[in-house]
């Protein structure tokens, strides 16, 4: 698959979800033709509470979000998530478990993604990841690793603009892993679709990918704020910076930040 389609759109974040005891402050811009962006950050940090804030998914979100200029949150109030053009892709990696694996990839290809250029069908998804002999088995009959490759595949063959990868690799051998890694970098080159793929640490994602498809990245970092230390985030208009916002409130809390990092 080495078509190329246009760059994918912008995406541009100034976020806060807060929750008892932590906040998760983000602020960043993704742009550029590299399509794939490493989310970094421990365990616990926050990259699925930030995906799932994308995503339209997680409640009590404010600030602004912005896809290619349209805008999916303003304030409290925005898009929901099921007329955002998102697909993400959740560690648990659910399925239908009555469907056999060829209906579960048919799924969102039917409903969204059939017809959208470079997108590749479900038979040739389930070819790339090594699934091909699967396709009439069901999916509480998978194994681990075979139900999140899948997953994987139903969520690209959705034909989503923006695809969120929550640790899509994790528990699977290192050459499976780099197979998935390269295919969803060339599908998402091949249609303009951007990637924000969640890891512990982003070498596999660049040993998989060529550095032309590897865009900036995340970092979610993790750290104690003390009250009347931090900066709160102020009401600015759509100016994205890489530089974190803190978390302001009495006590200590958790405050998990999020910056933008060179690629």
């Amino acid at each position: 698959m080495s078509l190329r389609a246009a760059p994918p759109p912008a995406l541009e974040a100034v976020l806060r979800l807060e929750r008892p005891g932590w906040v998760l402050d983000a602020r960043f811009r993704l742009a550029g033709p590299a399509p794939v962006h490493p989310v970094q950050g421990p365990t616990g940090a926050g990259k699925s509470s930030l995906l799932r804030a994308l995503a339209g998914l997680e409640p009590g979100v404010r600030g602004l979000l912005r896809w290619g200029g349209r805008p999916w949150l303003d304030g409290a109030g925005g898009l929901p998530a099921h007329r955002r053009p998102v697909a993400l892709a959740l560690q648990e990696a659910p399925l239908f478990p009555h469907w056999d694996v060829a209906r579960n990839l048919a799924y969102g290809w039917r409903r969204r993604g059939r017809g959208r250029p470079g997108l590749p069908t479900p038979e040739q998804a389930a070819a790339a990841l090594g699934l091909e002999g699967l396709l009439g088995r069901r999916a509480d009959r998978l194994s681990v690793g075979q139900r999140r490759l899948a997953h994987l595949a139903r969520a690209v063959l959705s034909g989503p603009e923006l695809l969120l990868l929550d640790e899509p690799t994790a528990g699977l051998d290192g050459a499976v892993a780099r197979r998935a890694l390269a295919w969803v970098g060339a599908v998402a080159a091949a249609c303009g679709m951007r990637v924000l793929c969640a890891l512990h640490e982003p070498g596999p994602l660049r040993e998989a990918l060529p550095p032309s498809l590897v865009g900036p990245g995340l970092k979610v970092e993790s750290g104690a704020v003390e009250a009347g230390r931090a900066r709160p985030l102020p009401p600015v208009p759509m100016a994205v910076t890489g530089a974190p916002v803190l978390a302001a409130g009495s006590g200590t809390w958790t405050s998990r930040a999020v910056s933008a990092r060179g690629a």
